[in-house]
């Protein structure tokens, strides 16, 4: 079994034994699961990854992870340090134009970015982001003229109106008929056809963050848009497990953060590898409705 993702695919906070792949792994005898997760990674660069290994690793099941919060404005953002990273590398992406179309990173290789913009915002990267990138606001990284590019008072309002967009951006990624969804959607369907045309199964885990978790704790509206989400992306036939459910009915004990605050500790990927493991046992007919909370 390869496992696709983000951080929370990979386990990230935790010893790697302790992720829930490797407790997957060690439960389940004659099951060999390979960790492909990558921090901070998209649900595109998850299919680039499995472009690139497909024909060099034997596999039965492609199992790709994706939590909503965390991953779906990944999926039309190509440079990270637009919302705050220390990243400046440029992602590729996938637009939908008739199908599914991959736009590469205008530099190669990817270093190439620093000479091109040394002085500033230059115009290849520019325009790039202009056409791809829904994060990028002009007004705050394109120079300014007369005097609100000299008033300290102006570019503090500026910024501050630039971090409230960019979280209301990352929001309407959420929304069930946004670009993000039906990107994440498009590409959901092509890695299981990809994974079909060698043989192997195909399975979309959702698994809510540590914030996801306190939100689908404390807001039904938050479950209903959970929901619509699962519905949207997990749709033509997707075998899906959602961990949802399972993980807002565990008794608190059982869930646990990472050593730094963030992401899921060692008993809540216990938790991940015994639902996960039940569910591939028998996979859900559908996604969207949660799944079952595990046994004592």
């Amino acid at each position: 079994m390869l496992v696709f993702g983000d951080s929370f695919a990979a386990g990230s906070r935790v010893a790697q034994e302790s992720a829930w792949p490797a407790v997957l792994e060690a439960a389940e005898p004659g099951l060999e699961v390979v960790n492909l997760g990558v921090d901070g990674y998209s649900l595109a660069q998850s299919l680039l990854r499995y472009r690139g290994l497909r024909e060099a690793v034997a596999h039965d099941v492609v199992v790709l992870t994706l939590s909503p919060r965390a991953d779906l404005w990944r999926d039309v953002n190509t440079l990270r340090a637009l919302l705050g990273w220390q990243s400046y590398r440029v992602m590729p992406r996938f637009v939908l134009d008739g199908g599914l179309e991959l736009v590469p990173s205008p530099y190669d290789p990817p270093v190439a970015v620093h000479a091109d913009n040394a002085s500033g915002l230059g115009p290849r990267l520019r325009d790039h982001l202009r056409r791809y990138d829904r994060f990028y606001v002009p007004w705050m990284w394109e120079p300014m003229s007369g005097l609100p590019a000299r008033s300290v008072l102006v570019k503090f309002i500026l910024a501050r109106w630039h971090a409230a967009l960019m979280r209301r951006r990352q929001e309407e990624a959420l929304e069930p008929g946004s670009e993000a969804v039906a990107v994440s959607a498009r590409i959901v369907q092509t890695m299981r056809a990809e994974a079909a045309a060698r043989g192997a199964g195909f399975v979309l885990v959702l698994l809510p963050s540590e914030i996801d978790l306190g939100r689908l704790r404390r807001r039904r509206g938050y479950r209903d848009e959970w929901r619509a989400i699962a519905t949207a992306i997990a749709r033509d036939g997707v075998a899906c497990v959602d961990l949802a459910d399972a993980l807002v009915a565990a008794p608190a004990d059982r869930i646990d953060r990472g050593v730094d605050g963030t992401h899921h500790g060692p008993r809540a990927n216990q938790l991940i590898a015994t639902v996960v493991g039940r569910a591939l046992a028998a996979p859900a007919a559908a996604c969207g409705a949660g799944a079952s909370p595990p046994g004592s």
